[in-house]
């Protein structure tokens, strides 16, 4: 079931973190693009699954699957436990209660000695040439994924464009693909397009 996995990180703020609760219509175009990111995935393939409630519903979408699954989200794990196809390894480190990963300096250690050949990248705003994120004892983890990894896929729906954060995840040259909505922008869509990455718009 997706219980912590449907809450979506607004801020970073130790005790005082806060989570909001997706709305409908925003769920319908997080379980849209998991399929499409799902379908991207081959069996045999080794994919990394970040912390956002997205990678949850990807999950989802793999069980059966023959795949290797690399991630910190506990929401993962629940979605895929009791499959005997997908073969899951779980970074460990210091547990989030409220947002359901796993991070610190053990979890970042762990990642260095993975690989992956694709990882999904979620986020929560793309702002000129970066995709950013807004927590910050996320990041790390997240930039430890992407060094891990053949191929970066973004998902991102149209509220994070701009969105928001402050933390450098990655530049959009580090890109491969991108799955969006399609009030992410004709703009925006075609920028990415025009250099060579794949674009899906859902």
């Amino acid at each position: 079931m997706l219980t912590q996995g449907n809450r979506a990180d607004i801020t970073d703020s130790g005790k005082q973190d806060r989570v909001v609760e997706a709305t409908d219509a925003q769920m319908q175009l997080w379980k849209r693009m998991a399929k499409a990111a799902a379908d991207m995935v081959q069996d045999g393939s080794v994919i990394i699954l970040d912390v956002a409630p997205e990678a949850a519903l990807i999950a989802r979408n793999l069980r059966g699957h023959k795949v290797t699954i690399i991630t910190s989200n506990l929401a993962v794990l629940d979605q895929v436990r009791d499959d005997e196809a997908v073969d899951l390894v779980l970074i460990g480190g210091a547990v989030r209660h409220h947002h359901n990963s796993l991070v610190g300096p053990l979890a970042e250690r762990m990642i260095a000695d993975v690989a992956a050949d694709l990882m999904f990248l979620c986020c929560t705003g793309v702002r000129g040439n970066a995709v950013v994120d807004n927590m910050a004892v996320e990041a790390p983890i997240r930039q430890g994924f992407i060094k891990a990894s053949q191929q970066i896929v973004l998902l991102a729906d149209e509220s994070k464009f701009p969105g928001t954060g402050s933390f450098k995840l990655c530049s959009l040259t580090d890109l491969d693909a991108l799955i969006t909505t399609s009030g992410s922008g004709k703009g925006m869509q075609d920028s990415f397009a025009k250099e060579g990455k794949k674009v899906v718009v859902v």
